[in-house]
């Protein structure tokens, strides 16, 4: 370092800033890395998006059970015929 130099000092928000950035470069590197094996419901993104949906589709299956006759006699694979 030269005598011309400054030392900044670091304030808070300097350091609040840089975890900020810190965090926000790891979590696209995470999604990046889930999106290359394909595998995007591992990510929290993803997860949050499928607990998003499934009551709507819980409620569709229910209902295409209910159209199908009792649950008792609905073969598995009715359910995806």
């Amino acid at each position: 370092m030269t005598p011309n130099e400054e030392i900044k000092a670091l304030t808070q928000e300097d350091l609040n800033q840089d975890m900020v950035d810190l965090g926000v470069g790891r979590y696209r590197n995470r999604v990046e890395s889930a999106k290359g094996r394909e595998a995007e419901s591992e990510t929290k993104y993803g997860q949050r998006l499928i607990r998003g949906g499934l009551p709507a589709f819980t409620k569709s299956i229910a209902e295409m059970v209910k159209g199908l006759g009792q649950p008792e006699q609905c073969a598995l694979a009715d359910l995806f015929a």
